[in-house]
């Protein structure tokens, strides 16, 4: 399929499909979103997969007409989604979050709008839209998203690692509960964002129906309960990352995700654990910061995936 072109000025779509909301962006070489849409994703349980590409189709036309408004025409469509993903052959094999199973998203899309179409992983895209507006792009990236699990996408030689970044699976308890991938004592039991707060919980009170946000903030304002069980999440965390860092040789960790939203104290924690427990030679030079959480990080990520 040949490449759109107007006048030589090129853009490329990316969608950041989600389990409550589809946002595109219009994004240009540098990695910049110039234009951007979002809508509801509407994923009934009976036929999501219909209501999901009537969705991304409405999107991408919007964003087209936008571009063509300012001479400028998308080539390309990265879509990024949750879930098990196979780049390869384009398709979601399982998102729970949308509710479908097997679903050739790639292929439909591209059949339904006539441009080129690439899938991917969201932290995968999350990952690379981080890396792609670094002034200066370091190999060995490594973007951690926590939230309700816990997920990587690692940059190596200016790509991303395919198939790689299952963090939240990885054992850091091996006498620890049991996970829904048939596993025990999985990092998502100990440091994602429903982990924290079913452990904060436990405590009753005012504790009792407590949700992340106010984990965070009272653990800003000095709260010990909280400051402990973020500092024990923290930990396990600090560890995969250390880990990590051993065997891959990362140079840059960036940390994101909804857990990091309310404030400093956790990244404060995982970062001052990272510090203390990685191997002094190998931490030369190593940098971690917190994302910067733009709304339009996956899209972004989506379609600088396709170069």
């Amino acid at each position: 399929m040949k490449r759109r072109e107007f006048n030589g000025k090129t853009l490329r779509i990316g969608i950041d499909l989600g389990g409550t909301k589809i946002l595109g962006a219009l994004v240009d070489d540098d990695g910049h979103a110039v234009a951007t849409r979002q809508l509801p994703t509407f994923a009934k349980k009976e036929h999501p997969e219909k209501e999901i590409l009537q969705t991304i189709s409405t999107i991408v036309q919007d964003l087209i007409i936008r571009a063509e408004k300012e001479d400028r025409t998308p080539i390309e469509i990265g879509i990024a989604s949750a879930g098990i993903i196979d780049p390869r052959t384009r398709t979601i094999r399982y998102a729970q979050s949308l509710s479908v199973k097997d679903f050739s998203i790639g292929e439909h899309v591209e059949k339904a709008l006539q441009m080129p179409v690439r899938l991917c992983n969201d932290t995968d895209a999350a990952a690379m839209a981080e890396w792609q507006k670094k002034s200066r792009k370091r190999d060995r990236f490594m973007y951690v998203s926590v939230g309700t699990g816990i997920g990587a996408g690692i940059v190596m030689e200016e790509k991303i690692m395919q198939g790689a970044g299952e963090l939240g699976h990885m054992t850091v308890n091996p006498k620890g509960q049991i996970c829904s991938c048939g596993n025990y004592g999985c990092l998502k039991h100990y440091a994602s964002g429903p982990a924290m707060e079913e452990k904060v919980r436990t405590k009753g009170g005012k504790y009792k129906k407590m949700a992340m946000p106010e984990i965070v903030e009272l653990a800003e304002k000095g709260d010990v309960w909280c400051q402990n069980v973020l500092k024990e999440g923290a930990r396990y965390l600090g560890l995969a990352l250390v880990n990590s860092i051993h065997l891959l040789a990362l140079k840059e960790i960036v940390i994101g995700g909804g857990v990091l939203q309310k404030g400093d104290y956790f990244f404060s924690q995982v970062e001052a654990y990272v510090k203390r427990f990685t191997m002094s030679y190998m931490a030369e030079g190593i940098t971690m910061k917190p994302a910067r959480f733009e709304a339009e990080l996956g899209a972004v990520g989506a379609a600088c995936s396709i170069r």
